[in-house]
This record gives structure tokens, C-alpha cells and sequence, in this order.
């Protein structure tokens, strides 16, 4: 007679789960941007006044770069919290690659910031319905 192979034991492993936007989207008005855009255009033209041709086209990537981020939406991702780290969409972050992380309220957003080790950027998103319960 066979032995039997010993029943592998499943591990019931516990996780939080929630869905989230990437970041917080502020409303801006159009003084936003027209404030803005006065003030590339002046510091642009004072470039060239100067002959600072490198530092104007600076100016102008930068530019170009602040309205294009500023009509970025957020997208929403799924973030799992297990016992072996936190679950950022398709990606992963052990916990031993994490230094820190905290709760910080904005006004009236509420975020979660996770630090990373080294100079890796750190990840952060809001949540809303939590803090009400935290309070």
C-alpha cells in the first residue's frame, strides 16, 4: 500500500483590502492658470533680456510640464495589505523594503504615506472613509 503525501497545509493569511485613487486632484480655476502662465511668461522673457537662452527653454519644458499635469487624472488602483507587505496595483513592497509609514491630514483629505528605504520616492494615496472611523 502507498503512502499518502502529507496534505499541504493552506495558510489563511489575512489582508486588508480597498480600492483608491493614485493622489488627490485639487480644482483649479482659471486664475490658477493664468496666474501661472503670467508668471513662466515674465520669468521667460526676463531669460532672454539676459541672453539665458538654456534657462527660457527650461522655463518653457517646465511650463508645458505644469499644464499637462495639472489635466492628469487619478486612476484608481486596488492597494492589499498582507502579513509579507503592501500591494500598490501590480506592484509589491515588502515590508522589509519599507521604513516607515503614517497618517497625515491635509484639510480635508487624509492620507497614507508609506516611506521607502534609500531615495526611492514615497507612495502615498488618500482615503476617505477610514478616517471617520479613526477619529
Amino acid at each position: 500500500m502507498k503512502k499518502k503525501p502529507p496534505a499541504k497545509k493552506t495558510e489563511s493569511s489575512s489582508h486588508i483590502s480597498f480600492s483608491t485613487k493614485e493622489f488627490v486632484q485639487h480644482e483649479r480655476n482659471q486664475f490658477w492658470y493664468v496666474g501661472i502662465g503670467l508668471l513662466l511668461v515674465a520669468v521667460i522673457y526676463l531669460a532672454i533680456i539676459y541672453k539665458n537662452y538654456f534657462f527660457a527653454a527650461a522655463l518653457m519644458a517646465a511650463g508645458i510640464a505644469i499644464f499637462r499635469l495639472a489635466h492628469l487624472e487619478p486612476q484608481s488602483r486596488e492597494v492589499r495589505l498582507t502579513d509579507k507587505g503592501v500591494h500598490w496595483g501590480k506592484d509589491f513592497f515588502g515590508y522589509h523594503k519599507l521604513r516607515s509609514f503614517y497618517l497625515a491630514r491635509a484639510g480635508e483629505h487624509s492620507l497614507i504615506y508609506f516611506e521607502r528605504l534609500n531615495f526611492s520616492p514615497a507612495i502615498s494615496f488618500p482615503i476617505f472613509p477610514i478616517v471617520t472611523l479613526i477619529r
